[in-house]
């Protein structure tokens, strides 16, 4: 299902102006999904990070304006690029993560403007585990969690439908949430230039 998502975003997005790349971890390993530890989030953090050093040299591209967004799974891939930052600077300027799972990670250290989207439902990444960590991650601010009532994971998926079980979560598509998510996002990347 959230594939169509991601072309649809990406389209939008490209609408807009902006350059898009996907960072596909699972294809270039072979893999259909991320599930039974076939990857880990330290793999596809790192693929995103030489995905996104080869965006800085394309001559099209402003270095300053490199954005990294991820869903879920690759939320936390995003996240923990972040929290690896201390082997080198990051090619990315901005970070923006979707119901990311936040369970035993450490505080952010970062300069890098972080934005979480989060389901206040959610019980298959639970929003509070992400709201502690931006708490505790310094310099104090960098990282802004926004946390929908009513929410559940994948609430920005609309082929969902709003409330079904996945294993042992309930995930759903939560239109309201969705559209304010959207928004919020498009206004931290800011208009293109």
């Amino acid at each position: 299902m959230a594939p169509r998502l991601y072309e649809r975003r990406a389209s939008e997005l490209r609408g807009r102006g902006y350059l898009v790349l996907f960072v596909d971890y699972l294809g270039r390993r072979g893999l259909k999904s991320c599930a039974a530890g076939s990857i880990t989030h330290d793999d596809a953090a790192r693929d995103l990070i030489v995905e996104a050093a080869w965006l800085t040299t394309q001559a099209s591209v402003d270095r300053a304006r490199i954005a990294a967004l991820g869903w879920s799974y690759g939320g936390r891939a995003v996240l923990v690029a972040l929290a690896e930052r201390g082997r080198g600077p990051l090619p990315f300027t901005r970070a923006a993560v979707f119901y990311p799972d936040c369970r035993a990670l450490e505080p952010l250290k970062t300069t890098v403007p972080v934005l979480m989207l989060l389901g206040a439902e959610d019980d298959m990444t639970p929003s509070r585990l992400c709201e502690d960590v931006s708490r505790r991650s310094t310099p104090p601010g960098m990282v802004t969690t926004v946390v929908y009532p009513g929410a559940r994971h994948a609430f920005d998926v609309p082929e969902l439908p709003t409330k079904m079980r996945y294993g042992l979560a309930t995930i759903g598509h939560h239109p309201q949430a969705a559209a304010a998510a959207w928004e919020e996002l498009q206004r931290f990347l800011g208009p293109v230039k």
